[in-house]
């Protein structure tokens, strides 16, 4: 996993997500590629970029290993969550992305963003993009 950003968004900080209204200001947007386990000392593309919104304290409190992926963090804690889906999509990821997960431009990849609850309460936002790659890596032909 790499960190890409991690800062505070300011007060009426552009365009966020209309779930982001589920968490209390001041709020903390994380970016970050999440890349496989690699086999030997090849240097792998990233899989997924992934984009969190979060309750600055709350962030503090869930992720103790704040450059370890979330559900690492969450399971050291051994902290159940629920993640209640939002959007799953299909279409052509902006030049800067495709750049970011080195994909040629204009690629088509999926993006999904949900909300994840724990113990009953939005904890954070986050929203994904999946590198057709994911599909070679997990095993299917062309993303199948």
């Amino acid at each position: 996993m790499q960190v890409l950003a991690q800062s505070l968004v300011a007060e009426g900080g552009g365009s966020l997500p209309p779930e982001c209204a589920l968490l209390a200001p001041p709020l903390l947007q994380r970016q970050a590629l999440l890349y496989a386990a690699a086999p030997s000392d090849q240097p792998q593309p990233p899989l997924v970029y992934a984009c969190s919104w979060w309750n600055e304290a709350a962030f503090g409190a869930a992720m103790p290993s704040p450059g370890a992926p979330i559900w690492k963090n969450l399971a050291t804690q051994r902290a159940e969550a629920y993640r209640d889906l939002r959007l799953l999509t299909l279409g052509e990821a902006p030049q800067a992305l495709c750049a970011a997960l080195q994909l040629a431009p204009g690629t088509v990849c999926w993006a999904r963003s949900y909300v994840l609850y724990q113990r009953g309460v939005p904890l954070t936002v986050i929203y994904e993009v999946f590198s057709p790659r994911l599909g070679d890596w997990l095993g299917g032909k062309d993303g199948r």
